[in-house]
């Protein structure tokens, strides 16, 4: 998975030096930068998304926790009155609500490593911008 994104990385760089070198439809420097601008508000609000799309999962995991406990404690008092058959539910519900907690961290962890990913994208964007600015004013 991470070397995935690690892939997906070096070919959106790639294809941001790409766009901006071989783009043959910008005739002025400002034209360039304009569209770098574009490319660098495209970044951030994907860097928004994923920030929100975190937060939502992480909402869910501690949903699915709280139902977690909950199952728990359902469990342990349908095995103190002798109800085999709630326990044997309360303890099928206890599986599902922790494997969509994994599912939900593990989610958490690659939204996470994109992020991240992402971010390194806008800085060398930036980096790239504000070269192609300093060339703007010395011409």
């Amino acid at each position: 998975m991470f070397k995935n994104l690690r892939a997906s990385w070096l070919e959106a760089v790639e294809n941001f030096k790409y766009e901006l070198e071989q783009d043959s439809t910008l005739d002025s420097s400002q034209a360039q930068t304009e569209k770098m601008q574009s490319k660098i508000r495209e970044a951030e609000n994907l860097i928004n998304r994923l920030r929100m799309e975190i937060e939502h999962c992480s909402t869910q995991t501690e949903k699915e926790i709280e139902e977690i406990s909950k199952c728990k404690r359902r469990k342990q008092l349908a095995l103190d009155i002798d109800d085999k058959e709630t326990a044997t539910i309360a303890q099928e519900y206890l599986l599902r609500h922790t494997r969509n907690s994994e599912i939900f961290q593990q989610k958490i962890l690659a939204l996470q490593n994109e992020l991240t990913m992402r971010e390194e994208q806008l800085l060398f964007m930036l980096g790239m911008f504000k070269e192609a600015k300093l060339g703007e004013t010395e011409t």
